[in-house]
């Protein structure tokens, strides 16, 4: 550490003789700062995914093929797990869509695992194409 304050001193000073002003070490320090803590950030989303889907994989009550509601408050999401990865959850709707969750967002939202009854009740309203009764089972 003491190496690299040295450096970075060293740096500066042979700036200044050089003639470069403060006010463009001023913008290219924070130029470079920015860069870093851009790549800090993204290096951080990769690490909280894949340390999510560890705690999802060992300590996560839900398994493959299990139905399941992640409440969200923009729009619910109601289907089976199909897969769990490195860095989301597959899950596969009642109309065959498939949706990718992020794993560090799975562990921050509320996931209700459905009962048989409840499922059987979302196939039968499924086929009936009745929206309400969908809500009605899945609240209930």
């Amino acid at each position: 550490m003491l190496n690299l304050g040295l450096t970075g001193t060293m740096v500066i000073i042979a700036c200044l003789i050089l003639g470069v002003e403060y006010g463009q070490l001023t913008v290219f320090f924070s130029s470079v700062f920015a860069v870093i803590g851009v790549a800090l950030f993204a290096q951080w989303s990769i690490l909280s995914n894949i340390t999510a889907s560890l705690l999802i994989f060992f300590g996560f009550p839900y398994r493959v093929g299990d139905w399941v509601k992640i409440c969200d408050k923009d729009d619910d999401i109601t289907g089976h797990i199909i897969e769990i990865s490195t860095f989301h959850v597959i899950l596969q709707r009642l109309n065959g869509d498939i949706v990718t969750y992020p794993n560090s967002l799975i562990l921050q939202k509320a996931v209700i695992k459905l009962s048989n009854d409840n499922i059987d009740a979302l196939k039968k309203s499924k086929m009936t194409n009745d929206e309400d009764k969908v809500e009605d089972v899945v609240v209930k």
